[in-house]
């Protein structure tokens, strides 16, 4: 049976086929290479290993689903450990398969992707070298870009893929990609054009990854991009029967919306989120890929400020609450992120959000091993924290601060910083809740925060207590100052560079926290103790006349409440008015 000139038509058919079929034909090629070793009836020629080569250079960089990927991994097994004993009689075509993988390993690297087995075949110059080639010079880029431009406008329909694709690898290259030249060129309305070229995959694939690339520079040449009309004949592509070219729309449109408000709203007025939707909706039919990029490109349609209208996000919620179960991270990911945005939003519905069940789930992923989802998780529940009280009451459990009390405890400092963020938020409601966070033994936690922790953590941890002290019943504050606020408060007016707002807030609390219960002059003395006439002393000449009159009038308070003050102020050279 002659299996070499399969194999070819295999390794020739996958070239052309969509990536969702590949597992397939990769599983057929490796089960027909296997056996074609075993029989000793591989007519092994430069022909196949290029062949072998430009497989894996179209496979590798879309090898992210699991299935494919082994089956890459298959094949490479094949040509890096059986074909090399088959040469043992060849030493040049021994040597042309090192060639061909020296330079399948440079082409890769384009794509980032640098598999284990190609790296450990080669030594650390041929690597560094490959490294090199993936970076043209400035000259080779002149050389070669005249060339690519003048064949884009050729009538020859495979002189203008090939250039095409040309201009798309140089957009790739890794390190000062040729993207400003590129423009420069005029090219964007040809590339523009082939978008229109139906049932001419290929091209239409090439040139919307060129576009993609051009549109991840500057916002200077995103917008080049957008204004000669790609918005517009991105769209429809985006219902193109071949998988790979839906998918490179999305990515396109994704990387338009993710420069801006304007950019964004230029999208989404072009009515793709349905059809993002539509898309993750049969995620069944999709590659790994695909779920990805479409999730990607959804939040960034619902992200940054000034945020479109709710109306327009809300028909993002009940994907984005459907993907949060997803098994693959990077989707749970980008769906909780776009939670994050859409719940911040000042029309945020947050009775629509509440009928989805989306709650439980990101309580869930709040545990969740990785940072990356614990993130975007929290910031959910902070966003709908800070939402009215009855709303924040209604979701504040046990279970709640118990996880919140967790990644207080946490040694990333943003996760920290969040949870005291929302700790705030909640710190900030009626009595009731202040009360369950005491019972959840989170006081002391802040307080620690205050007195070691990272900058940014310790202000929101400040917030929290400052809170919490503000709006606490007179049993609630006898807690807080047997638990230390009073010194952490303290503590926070020793640094004058803390933010005016929660000077403000925080003088506040003291003066409410000296005003009333009957132990209000304990919580003088130990305010005395811990130096706070000093620390005030200091915010008398502040810019802000606000917090100048508020530490007068705490130390005139302290002056008459206390017996022993004057002999302190004397002690500390204190003014006293």
């Amino acid at each position: 049976m002659n299996y070499t000139n399969k194999i070819l038509t295999l390794l020739n058919d996958i070239k052309f086929q969509e990536r969702k079929v590949w597992v397939d034909h990769l599983k057929v090629v490796t089960e027909q290479l296997q056996k074609a070793f075993e029989q000793k009836s591989l007519v092994c020629d430069e022909f196949l290993i290029a062949s072998l080569a430009d497989l894996l250079i179209a496979v590798f960089p879309f090898s992210s689903d699991p299935s494919l990927n082994t089956k890459c991994q298959d094949i490479i097994k094949l040509i890096f450990e059986i074909l090399p004993s088959s040469l043992h009689d060849n030493a040049e075509l021994r040597d042309a398969l090192r060639i061909k993988l020296l330079e399948t390993l440079a082409i890769l690297i384009v794509f980032n992707v640098q598999d284990a087995n190609l790296l450990k075949i080669f030594s650390k110059a041929e690597v560094d070298a490959a490294k090199e080639s993936t970076n043209p010079t400035t000259k080779k880029v002149e050389e070669q870009l005249p060339i690519l431009v003048a064949d884009i406008y050729s009538a020859d329909y495979e002189v203008t893929l090939a250039a095409t694709t040309g201009l798309r690898k140089l957009l790739a290259i890794e390190r000062n990609p040729p993207i400003k030249e590129v423009v420069k060129a005029g090219v964007i309305p040809r590339l523009i054009k082939f978008l229109e070229e139906k049932d001419r995959y290929a091209l239409q694939f090439e040139a919307a990854w060129a576009l993609t690339n051009i549109a991840s520079g500057t916002s200077e040449q995103t917008r080049a991009v957008v204004e000669h009309g790609a918005i517009a004949a991105m769209v429809p592509l985006l219902k193109s029967p071949n998988s790979d070219v839906r998918e490179q729309a999305v990515w396109a449109l994704g990387n338009i919306a993710g420069d801006g408000t304007k950019c964004r709203d230029l999208v989404i007025s072009h009515g793709v989120i349905p059809t993002f939707v539509a898309i993750l909706q049969s995620s069944f039919e999709q590659t790994v890929s695909v779920i990805r990029n479409t999730t990607w490109a959804l939040q960034n349609l619902v992200k940054n400020k000034p945020f479109p209208p709710f109306e327009v996000a809300k028909q993002a919620l009940p994907i984005f609450a459907k993907l949060i179960y997803s098994q693959d991270e990077e989707v749970v990911v980008d769906s909780c992120w776009g939670l994050s945005y859409i719940t911040d939003y000042p029309d945020f519905q947050i009775d629509y959000f509440l009928s989805l069940n989306i709650f439980a789930r990101i309580l869930e992923l709040m545990n969740h091993t990785s940072h990356s989802i614990k993130t975007p998780s929290l910031r959910v529940v902070g966003n709908i924290a800070s939402c009215d009280d009855h709303i924040a009451e209604k979701i504040l459990t046990p279970g709640l601060l118990s996880n919140l009390s967790a990644l207080l405890n946490s040694q990333k400092t943003g996760l920290i910083k969040e949870s005291a963020w929302t700790i705030s938020n909640f710190a900030a409601g009626p009595p009731s809740q202040i009360q369950m966070i005491i019972d959840a033994k989170i006081i002391p936690q802040l307080i620690t925060i205050v007195a070691t922790g990272h900058e940014d953590s310790k202000r929101e941890a400040a917030w929290a207590l400052v809170n919490a002290t503000s709006g606490a019943q007179a049993s609630q504050s006898d807690y807080l100052v047997k638990a230390g606020v009073v010194e952490s408060m303290a503590e926070i007016l020793k640094t004058t560079s803390t933010v005016a707002a929660l000077v403000k807030e925080l003088l506040k609390a003291l003066a409410l926290l000296f005003a009333k219960g009957p132990n209000n002059k304990k919580y003088q003395e130990r305010f005395i103790k811990a130096e706070g006439i000093k620390l005030l002393d200091q915010y008398r000449d502040h810019m802000d006349s606000e917090i100048t009159q508020q530490a007068i009038d705490i130390i005139s308070t302290l002056k008459n409440n206390s017996e022993h003050l004057e002999a302190l102020l004397d002690t500390m050279s204190i003014r006293a008015e």
